[in-house]
């Protein structure tokens, strides 16, 4: 389940048709295949979505590179005809894309129409610079403190980790130094 504060950024910047939570909703694909006839649209903007939360909870054949839950949205989203580039999915595991692009069809892949993945190599990432600048926007509303914020700050200390290490670059190539003070790989 996605926290509110997420929930409102996507339904901001979106116009989400669907919230599909395959933790809760995973094994009836024909009760999904219902919903999604109900939810959907006549056409599709880009900015219509789907947004799908998946725990890596997934079974998986012998020998096969994607899960069976994983098949089945898939399937499911390619029989009732919703553009796969529709579909947001947070993952709580990593390489989802790697697992579910032999499951799309090559002319859709070409035109890019594939799900945009938020997993746990990206999460981190994506939420420190989902506003463009670095900064979260109206961050003083989850604040408790009333002292004012003089400079905004990451710790990302402890063992080098891929998701330290986009974010550091990413704000070293911004040059956001100046607006974020960081803490990366023991060394401020």
């Amino acid at each position: 389940m996605l926290n509110q504060w997420v929930t409102e950024k996507l339904e901001k910047k979106f116009n989400v048709v669907e919230h599909i939570d395959l933790i809760v909703e995973d094994q009836d694909f024909e009760l999904l295949k219902q919903r999604l006839l109900r939810s959907k649209l006549k056409s599709y903007t880009k900015n219509d979505r789907y947004v799908i939360v998946d725990a890596e909870s997934c079974y998986y054949m012998d020998g096969c590179p994607y899960s069976l839950t994983w098949y089945n949205i898939i399937k499911t989203f390619l029989d009732t005809d919703i553009p796969l580039s529709s579909i947001i999915v947070f993952h709580n595991g990593s390489r989802l894309l790697e697992q579910i692009l032999p499951l799309v069809p090559k002319e859709l892949q070409d035109q890019n129409c594939v799900p945009t993945i938020i997993d746990n190599r990206s999460n981190c990432w994506i939420t420190a610079i989902s506003n463009g600048n670095g900064i979260i926007d109206n961050f003083d509303k989850h604040r408790t403190s009333d002292k004012p914020i003089t400079k905004h700050a990451i710790s990302m200390i402890g063992q080098p980790r891929i998701h330290r290490n986009i974010l550091q670059n990413h704000i070293k190539e911004n040059k956001l130094f100046d607006k974020i003070a960081v803490a990366y790989n023991n060394v401020s």
